[in-house]
C-alpha cells in the first residue's frame, strides 16, 4: 500500500488503473485511509477521516464558504452564513422554546399542513393566516437571531434521521440512520470524485469565478437522493443548491441556463424528460458539467443521447436505496458508454453479494437476491423489529433486488424482486422489459409490470405514452419487444396513453397505481392474440 501511494505521487497517477487507484487513496495516511470499526457487534470496513457528526460539517462548511450562495428557491436567496445562522436559532429555539431532548423526534411536512395531532407545529412560507397554534418560522428564529448552535452530546452511532421507504412496492417503512451511516454515504461519492481525478477522468476542482459549483436539486429532501446527495453533499465543496418546488422539465432547463448551474443529480426519468425537451438545443447549459442519478433503472438509449448531445459532460449513475443512504454502486463516463445498463461497482467500504432463495452464495455472473454490508446501511426501522430482522442479518442488508455482478466487479440491477413477473415459470424483469421499450424512436416514457392470468400465474403488460405526434400502436410495441428479446418476454398487454403515468413524492414511476387501474379497466386494453 504505502509503496503504491508513492507511486501515486508521481506526475503519472493520472494513468493509474482502477484498481490503484483504490489503493492509493486507501492506504495508510492517506484522504481516505480505511480502518475496520466494530458497530453492534459487527466488523465493518470504514473511511477514517470521516467527520464524527453532521453538526461537525455544518459548522466547518460555515467557516469554510460562508460569503458563498448556499440556497436559491423561488425569491428566497441566502448564503451559507445567513442559513447557518438560521439554523443556530431555530436549533437554540427547539431546544429552549419547545422542550426538544436528545433522542425526540422532530418531523417535516413540508408542502403539507401541519398534522391535527397535538403536537407544536412551525409553518413555513405560510401564506394564509396561521392555523391556531401553529408558530410561523420567520418569528420563530428572528426572536433567537444571533445564538451559538447549542452544546449537544452527539457521536457517530446516535440515530439522526427517519427517512421513510419510497413504498412503490410495499408500505412505506421508517428507515432509522445514524450519523455514520448518513456520513459514509455522503463519503462514498467524495471518494469516487478523488478516484476519478485519481485515474485522470475528472480534473482537479478549481475556483470557477464564472460558475459557483451548484446542483440542481428537483428531489424533495424527504429522500435520500434529495436529502443526502443533493443538500448533505454540498456542504463540503461549498455548492449552491437551486431547489425546485415541483419538477418540471421545462423549469428545470431555465434554472440551469439562468443560474449557471454546474450539476444536476435526479431520477433517470427527469434527465431522459430534459433530453427530450423541445427547447432543450435554445439553452445556453455551458455552466453544466455533470449529470447524475439514481433510484431508477436508466431509460433504454439515454446514455446514448447523452454522449450525443453532450460528449464533453460527466455522466454519473448508480444504484443506492433509502435503507443504504443512496450509497452503493456507481458507474461513470467510460463505464457507462461500455456498460450502460450497469450501475458499476461498489466504493471500498461496501461489501456485495448475490445469494439464492436459501441464502447460499451464488458464483459470478448468476442471478439472485443482492445483500449489502457496509457502515452506510441503516440501523433498522423504526418501531418495526420484525421487518428489521428480516432485512438485517449478521450486517448484510437484504435489498430485494434480483442482481448479478459480472467478471470485472460491476453490478447490474435486474429488477426488484416484488417487480419480477414469474410468467409459466420464466423469470421475466421488468426493468429489461422496459429498457427495450425506452429504445422505440416513438416512445417517451413506458413502465411494465405483472397481472394475473389463470394459465401462467402471471402475463407481463406494458403501459407506454407516446411521444407527442407520433404514430403508435399496440402491435408495433410487441414488435419492438420482440426484435430483441425472447417470445415470451413480448408483453400480451399493451396500453398506450396520452397522459404522463403517474408518479410517487420521489418522482419514480408508481406501477401500483398503473395495475390497479388496468385491473379496473382489462376490458379497455389492447390485447393481443399469440
Amino acid at each position: 500500500m504505502n509503496d503504491m501511494r508513492e507511486k501515486a505521487a508521481e506526475p503519472v497517477h493520472g494513468q493509474m488503473t482502477y484498481d490503484e487507484s483504490v489503493a492509493w487513496l486507501t492506504a495508510p495516511g492517506a484522504d481516505w485511509e480505511l480502518v475496520t470499526e466494530t458497530v453492534r457487534g459487527v466488523e465493518y470496513q470504514v473511511f477514517k477521516n470521516l467527520p464524527a457528526t453532521l453538526r461537525d460539517v455544518y459548522q466547518q462548511a460555515c467557516q469554510d464558504h460562508g460569503d458563498k450562495d448556499f440556497l436559491v428557491f423561488q425569491d428566497t436567496r441566502l448564503t451559507y452564513a445567513e442559513t447557518y445562522e438560521r439554523v443556530a436559532a431555530l436549533t437554540h429555539q427547539l431546544i429552549h422554546r419547545y422542550g426538544v431532548k436528545k433522542g425526540d423526534r422532530v418531523a417535516i411536512g413540508m408542502r403539507n399542513y401541519p398534522p391535527a395531532l397535538g403536537v407544536k407545529s412551525i409553518g413555513v412560507r405560510w401564506e394564509d393566516e396561521l392555523p391556531e397554534g401553529v408558530d410561523d418560522f420567520d418569528d420563530v428564529w428572528r426572536e433567537a437571531a444571533g445564538q451559538p448552535m447549542p452544546d449537544v452530546d452527539l457521536g457517530p452511532h446516535d440515530d439522526v434521521t427517519i427517512l421513510f421507504t419510497s413504498g412503490t412496492t410495499g408500505f412505506p417503512k421508517g428507515a432509522v440512520s445514524t450519523h455514520r451511516g448518513v456520513l459514509s454515504g455522503i463519503g462514498s461519492w467524495g471518494f469516487y470524485g478523488a478516484q476519478r481525478i485519481a485515474m485522470g477522468l475528472l480534473e482537479e476542482p478549481e475556483e470557477n469565478p464564472e460558475f459557483q459549483p451548484s446542483i440542481l436539486m428537483p428531489l424533495p429532501l424527504f429522500h435520500v437522493s434529495g436529502s443526502h446527495a443533493g443538500l448533505l453533499a454540498s456542504f463540503g465543496v461549498g455548492r449552491k443548491i437551486v431547489m425546485m418546488y415541483k419538477w418540471n422539465p421545462e423549469l428545470g432547463l431555465e434554472l440551469i441556463e439562468r443560474e449557471r448551474v454546474t450539476s444536476f443529480n435526479g431520477v433517470p426519468t427527469m434527465t431522459w424528460e430534459m433530453l427530450q425537451s423541445p427547447s432543450l438545443n435554445e439553452r445556453d447549459l455551458r455552466s453544466l458539467i455533470a449529470v447524475s442519478g439514481g433510484g431508477a433503472p436508466i431509460p433504454g438509449g439515454m446514455v446514448d443521447r447523452l454522449q450525443a448531445l453532450m460528449p464533453d459532460k460527466h455522466w454519473s449513475f448508480g444504484w443506492g436505496m433509502t435503507e443504504t443512504n443512496a450509497g452503493g454502486a456507481g458507474n461513470t463516463d467510460e463505464g457507462l458508454v461500455e456498460k450502460p445498463d450497469s450501475c458499476g461497482k461498489p466504493c471500498p467500504i461496501v461489501e456485495l453479494k448475490i445469494i439464492d432463495d436459501d441464502g447460499n452464495e451464488l458464483p459470478t455472473g448468476e442471478q439472485g437476491e443482492l445483500i449489502m454490508k457496509s457502515s452506510m446501511n441503516i440501523r433498522g426501522y423504526w418501531n418495526r423489529p420484525e421487518a428489521t430482522a428480516e432485512t438485517i442479518q449478521d450486517g448484510w442488508l437484504r435489498t430485494g433486488d434480483i442482481a448479478e455482478i459480472d467478471e470485472d466487479g460491476f453490478l447490474y440491477i435486474r429488477d426488484r424482486k416484488k417487480d419480477m413477473v414469474l410468467r409459466g415459470g420464466e423469470n421475466i424483469y421488468c426493468a429489461e422489459i422496459e429498457r427495450v421499450v425506452y429504445q422505440h424512436p416513438a416512445v417517451y416514457e413506458a413502465a411494465a409490470f405483472g397481472v394475473p392470468d389463470d394459465r401462467l400465474g402471471e402475463e407481463l403488460a406494458v403501459v407506454v405514452v407516446p411521444k407527442d405526434g407520433a404514430d403508435l400502436d399496440a402491435a408495433e410495441v410487441r414488435t419492438h419487444v420482440g426484435e430483441h428479446l425472447a417470445r415470451f418476454k413480448v408483453p400480451r398487454y399493451v396500453w398506450l396513453q396520452d397522459e404522463q403515468l403517474p408518479r410517487g413524492a420521489t418522482e419514480k414511476i408508481h406501477k401500483r397505481t398503473l395495475r390497479d387501474q388496468m385491473l379496473r379497466e382489462a376490458p379497455e386494453f389492447h390485447q393481443c392474440a399469440r
